[in-house]
């Protein structure tokens, strides 16, 4: 059939359009997809995202300073917020406040030689900032605050829980992987009502001995009365002393610290010349474990080198370890130096099972008490059943009364550990060489006997004697309320 020459090309350009449709229809569907993909994977700029929707996952890594402020705001996506070193020395700061999302990294390691990277959180009464891992895992390590891995560096890598805040992660860390050298790392727990939870292990320090002493790592936790701050360490806590730098924990008042698993602190096997410090101070402070049986509370139980000091200090705080057997000071052969202090009264101080305080293959420990003005504190144990370490007794802050005699149990055991106690029975006229008093001013003698179980420590002092000015204001007192009751009469 024969087909005219103009309608073969209508035919054909008619063709060559449906073809160019369908390339733009394909086009416009790939755009889309990409644009859709973006948006869900795009960067979270630097910026102030209040009562807004966010669908971004990844924070921005800018190359200055830069602030991010998230308040009501809604993710819609887990985020992931990866800063990892880059040697710059610009500040980070990311305020998250009254917000609720999760995360699947939270890694913090920037490492310029001054830099500063915070992320803050602060919710209100009604409405807390919660950040959490969108899964956990036994398996999963997908939070850490790093250090430098420079040598002497000024660097900051902090998360700040500042009230009425939540955080939880399956796994914690901070800088507890080789490589790590010096700056500083840490949680800084503080005001009211906050909690930090995780789910299974924690790990402060590196087993490895290079970090310099610049190095600073810590937590620190305090609340506020009423209203405490609360962490949660559902499995082990592991706090190493390896380096020459400074790792400490600090309980600063209000805060309770509960851990289900070992709790290890300065117990590694790596020679270290730096220091790690658990201090309990301020007031109504808890510090608890919870599993019994087996070898659970460990004191530098591994320690070579270095100060580790384990302080209770401040009112009314508490120390409760579950009936597990507890080792404070080290087995290994080195030059660890263990101090376990107990300054002031009114503090409850208990472990559940057996107490062992060693001093042994060159390591060095002491059981310190050191008075307020009203005097001791006692340490309860289930059973004490090692004590080769030196017993240190210091009352130049107890102030005392007019009766001129204080009596304090000092060590209460519930097993008979006579024969330990017997190279600390001595007096300040046949001191033992385990034993070392401070007495105050005003002391005179002291006394240190044993009986059934109990270590108990005599004080004898000159009362405070009232200036006559004193006297004389009292004693006028006196003739005004005896003439006015005469009067009456």
């Amino acid at each position: 059939m024969f087909i005219p020459q103009n309608i073969l090309k209508i035919l054909y350009i008619k063709k060559r359009v449906l073809y160019n449709l369908y390339i733009m229809k394909k086009l416009l569907l790939v755009s889309f997809a990409a644009s859709v993909f973006c948006s869900l994977f795009a960067d979270i700029e630097a910026g102030t995202y209040e009562n807004m929707n966010v669908s971004d996952t990844k924070f921005a890594s800018p190359a200055g300073s830069a602030t991010w402020v998230f308040d009501n705001t809604v993710f819609e996506n887990p985020i992931s917020l990866e800063w990892q070193a880059d040697s710059a020395d610009s500040e980070y700061l990311v305020k998250y406040g009254a917000t609720s999302a999760t995360f699947t990294k939270f890694l913090i390691s920037r490492d310029g030689a001054n830099s500063s990277t915070v992320f803050e959180m602060q919710g209100t009464s009604d409405k807390r900032a919660v950040l959490s891992e969108n899964t956990f895992s036994d398996s999963s390590w997908n939070m850490a605050i790093e250090s430098s891995k420079n040598y002497n560096s000024n660097s900051t890598n902090e998360l700040r829980l500042w009230g009425y805040s939540d955080f939880s992660v399956s796994h914690f860390k901070i800088a507890s992987d080789a490589g790590y050298n010096s700056g500083n790392a840490g949680v800084v727990i503080s005001g009211a009502g906050n909690t930090f939870t995780s789910e299974y292990n924690c790990y402060i320090n590196t087993t490895a001995a290079n970090a310099d002493s610049t190095n600073r790592l810590y937590f620190n936790i305090s609340g506020e009365e009423g209203a405490k701050s609360v962490a949660n360490f559902k499995k082990d806590f592991n706090v190493r002393a390896a380096g020459s730098g400074l790792t400490e924990i600090n309980m600063q008042g209000n805060a309770e610290m509960t851990v289900d698993g070992t709790f290890a602190f300065g117990s590694d096997n790596t020679i270290s010349t730096g220091k790690a410090v658990f201090t309990i101070s301020g007031q109504n402070n808890a510090l608890i474990t919870t599993k019994t049986g087996g070898n659970y509370f460990l004191l530098a139980s591994d320690a070579k080198g270095g100060d580790i000091t384990f302080k209770i200090a401040g009112k009314n705080n508490t120390l409760s370890v579950a009936n597990t057997t507890a080792w404070i000071g080290s087995a290994k052969t080195g030059n660890a130096n263990v101090v376990f202090e107990i300054e002031g009264s009114g503090h409850s101080i208990n472990f559940g099972g057996n107490l062992n305080f060693r001093a042994q293959n060159g390591n060095s420990v002491k059981l310190g008490f050191v008075a307020d003005e009203s005097g001791l504190s006692t340490l309860n144990a289930g059973g004490l059943t090692l004590f080769d370490g030196i017993l240190s007794i210091d009352m130049e802050n107890f102030a005392g009364d007019e009766s001129g005699v204080y009596e304090a149990t000092l060590i209460s055991a519930n097993n008979n550990w006579s024969g330990l106690a017997s190279s600390l029975i001595s007096s300040s006229d046949n001191a033992s060489e385990k034993v070392n008093v401070i007495m105050g001013d005003n002391g005179v003698s002291w006394n240190l006997s044993y009986s059934d179980g109990d270590l108990v420590f005599v004080y004898n002092y000159t009362p405070e004697i009232p200036e006559p000015s004193t006297c004389a204001a009292v004693f006028g007192a006196l003739l005004l309320a005896f003439a006015a009751y005469r009067r009456r009469k």
